[in-house]
């Protein structure tokens, strides 16, 4: 798995990439994660939206279409499960990325 992550007035993290386990290769159903601790703390991530952009690459190096996902964190949000049945709640890998504080200046 591929992932890009934005931030607005950061640009860019650095490509995090995740293997799948073998018994997850043929068809994923689960879900992915991303530690929100940070060295900088946790304040600045209430608000905080990041933008996700997510493929699969196969042992051949194919990919799949990028999906984009629009991700807010907000703190004192109760999380909602996803509807039952759909998806399996298997943890496929951590997406390597520790975010930083946005820049005072908007940059």
């Amino acid at each position: 798995m591929i992932a890009v992550i934005s931030q607005a007035g950061l640009g860019s993290y650095p490509v995090s990439t995740t293997k799948i386990k073998g018994e997850n290769a043929k068809e994923l159903s689960g879900y992915f994660y991303l530690n929100t601790s940070s060295p900088y703390g946790s304040v600045f991530l209430n608000n905080l939206e990041l933008t996700f952009s997510i493929q699969i690459k196969d042992k051949a190096g194919h990919t799949s279409q990028t999906v984009t996902l629009s991700v807010p964190l907000l703190s004192g949000i109760t999380p909602k499960s996803p509807p039952g049945g759909v998806f399996e709640e298997m943890e496929l890998g951590p997406i390597m990325v520790v975010l930083r504080p946005p820049s005072p200046t908007g940059r």
